[in-house]
């Protein structure tokens, strides 16, 4: 169960890599902001 999470949060920050052409470090927090806005937005947290 945790290798596939950990799987899928790799395919995520290397798509956002290639797709964007950015740091590893820009793609992980690309990723990682993009996550934060759809719980947001899931639990109707955003102003």
């Amino acid at each position: 169960e945790l290798d596939q999470e950990m799987l899928a949060a790799w395919d995520d920050v290397r798509t956002e890599f290639e797709q964007r052409s950015v740091s590893w470090r820009d793609a992980a927090y690309s990723v990682a902001l993009s996550r934060i806005g759809a719980a947001y937005d899931a639990r109707g947290l955003w102003p």
